[in-house]
């Protein structure tokens, strides 16, 4: 799989089964792997690549590499402000948010 912009969900999503499974190093390389074909397939800012953004830095957080984690998220949050949406359009909200208590120097 990969190569194509259709399999760029399938791969962020198949990323969630495992991070669920607490295979959460497996779940950043399918990430990685989103991600690669996103910025090959998609526009400059995309919705696909805010989720992947702020997923990976979830999944960074949960590997204890804190630097890498808000370096995603903040590339994720500006992209998903330069694209107009709002934090509740988004379907990690409550991951983000709760990131974010974390990590309130996040944006700043």
């Amino acid at each position: 799989m990969g190569g194509l912009k259709e399999s760029i969900l399938a791969l962020k999503n198949y990323s969630f089964c495992y991070k669920e499974k607490r295979a959460f190093e497996e779940a950043i390389n399918l990430l990685l792997k989103a991600k690669r074909d996103a910025d090959i397939e998609l526009k400059d800012d995309h919705k696909w690549k805010v989720m992947i953004e702020t997923q990976l830095a979830d999944l960074y957080n949960c590997v204890g590499r804190a630097e890498e984690a808000k370096e995603a998220m903040t590339k994720g949050l500006e992209m998903n402000k330069r694209l107009g949406w709002y934090l509740r359009q988004l379907a990690n909200k409550f991951e983000i948010r709760k990131f974010l208590k974390c990590y309130p120097d996040t944006l700043n």
